[in-house]
């Protein structure tokens, strides 16, 4: 018999899986309840198209504009993440994420158990939690190459003998057959103080390789940093932040939010 003070039974006719802005914003555009990964959550100066029109949503496509080491701007959207967040305020508010980031299942890992049975338990606090459910939209999942994951990651570098910057952005070839490494750069300031995000992607296994480590992301930024921005700069390694690449359902907003492209897993 279940102990109602240890476990709980739910049931939803739908639910959503996923970690992605995109799932959110689904949840939010329809209800559905969802449920995910809260650490795949998207990590920073990932964006939006500039052009996406979010006000269906009630929020705003901020836009953020960079300037390149020719002069020019580049132009952005508003950050995944800061969306992300404010989807996740609103969900929480609305009940639309039980438990969200209170809980660490992979669901990937039990997928087909989870499609046969149409249930699954979560444990939440010491508490276990089983959701039924009579239709599931997965609607993003992580990438695997190889059996294993891939990750974007951005590395984070202090900057010194920094005077007067005119470029906060500039892009980088492909320095692997295989992963991108160092592709896309933005310089912010703190305080006082100037960084470089540095972004890459870089499948599971080369995580822990010389290669791919930090200090080898590193010494591949100081050339562009010296030839191209200026000599003087010098590099400190200060942070890491990856999450999985995801495989997403419906990538674009705009056919998401304005031709709501979700409506065919719901007929």
């Amino acid at each position: 018999m279940t102990n109602p003070h240890r476990e709980t039974n739910l049931y939803f006719k739908h639910i959503l899986i996923g970690n992605s802005t995109q799932a959110l914003v689904s949840s939010f555009l329809y209800g559905i309840p969802l449920f995910g990964n809260a650490s795949h959550k998207p990590i920073p100066y990932s964006f939006v198209e500039p052009d996406v029109d979010l006000s269906d949503i009630l929020v705003e496509n901020k836009k953020n504009v960079f300037t390149n080491l020719g002069g020019s701007k580049v132009s952005f959207g508003i950050q995944k993440l800061e969306l992300w967040n404010i989807m996740v305020h609103r969900l929480s508010v609305m009940g639309l994420c039980p438990m969200f980031g209170e809980y660490a299942f992979n669901f990937w890992d039990h997928m087909s158990e989870i499609l046969h049975e149409k249930r699954f338990s979560l444990v939440v606090k010491g508490r276990v939690v089983h959701i039924s459910f009579e239709n599931m939209i997965l609607f993003d999942y992580p990438v695997y190459q190889n059996g294993e994951l891939t990750f974007l990651v951005n590395d984070y570098f202090k900057l010194s003998r920094v005077s007067d910057l005119k470029a906060d952005y500039f892009q980088c070839a492909p320095t692997s057959v295989v992963d991108e490494i160092c592709y896309e750069n933005f310089i912010f300031k703190e305080g006082n103080t100037h960084y470089c995000c540095t972004k890459s992607i870089v499948s599971g296994p080369n995580l822990n390789t010389w290669e791919f480590s930090q200090t080898s992301i590193r010494l591949k930024m100081e050339v562009p940093f010296y030839w191209d921005v200026d000599k003087k700069i010098k590099l400190e390694v200060y942070n890491r932040e990856k999450t999985p690449i995801l495989n997403i359902l419906y990538d674009d907003f705009e056919e998401l939010i304005t031709m709501r492209a979700l409506d065919s897993e719901l007929s």
